[in-house]
């Protein structure tokens, strides 16, 4: 049986000469990490700025975002190109959790009542993931309490007639609004 020792890099990393090459290379790591930008976010439990390097996305450490996605993939869950066994193996670990996940919430969701699962379906549509675009505006509609109007594939024919009544009454009003303050429109 074979000690650790016989390994020649494990010899040469315990040699004198060995520890003085890893000594100064930890201590050029070191100066290399103190020499990168702070993270500078606020941190909860002390209030003071984050003092974690900010190598990440925006100057951000880990903690704060840094390693988060942007743009087309923000929110979506990334599975791996590889094809290695264990990587393979890991994914199928992922998606399992991903489906109980989903039966969880919705159950959750059947179980909402409905003024809940109103709020919620608004808050869900201004944090769609995907790109950024779409959830700015449907964030600050949000904010206003307007939120989107409904799909038409999801009105019946009453809900269809009364939301017409209430775009024909809001019409009234801005060109009785218009007409009183002389306003001749975007490019009048």
């Amino acid at each position: 049986m074979s000690g650790s020792h016989d390994n020649p890099l494990t010899r040469w990393a315990l040699s004198d000469e060995g520890q003085l090459v890893l000594h100064q290379r930890a201590l050029a790591n070191l100066q290399l990490i103190q020499s990168m930008p702070r993270c500078g976010a606020k941190a909860k439990s002390t209030g003071l700025p984050c003092r974690q390097p900010g190598s990440g996305r925006g100057g951000r450490c880990v903690y704060h975002g840094g390693k988060s996605t942007a743009g087309e993939t923000w929110g979506l869950r990334q599975w791996s190109d590889s094809t290695s066994p264990v990587v393979a193996r890991r994914q199928m670990d992922k998606a399992k959790k991903v489906e109980r996940a989903v039966a969880e919430r919705e159950q959750r969701l059947a179980a909402m009542p409905p003024d809940e699962r109103a709020r919620y379906d608004a808050w869900l549509r201004a944090h769609a993931p995907g790109p950024q675009d779409g959830r700015v505006g449907a964030k600050m509609l949000a904010a206003l309490g307007l939120g989107p109007a409904p799909s038409p594939n999801d009105m019946t024919i009453a809900q269809m007639q009364a939301r017409l009544v209430e775009l024909k009454a809001e019409k009234r009003a801005w060109k009785a609004y218009c007409a009183q303050n002389g306003h001749q429109g975007v490019f009048g």
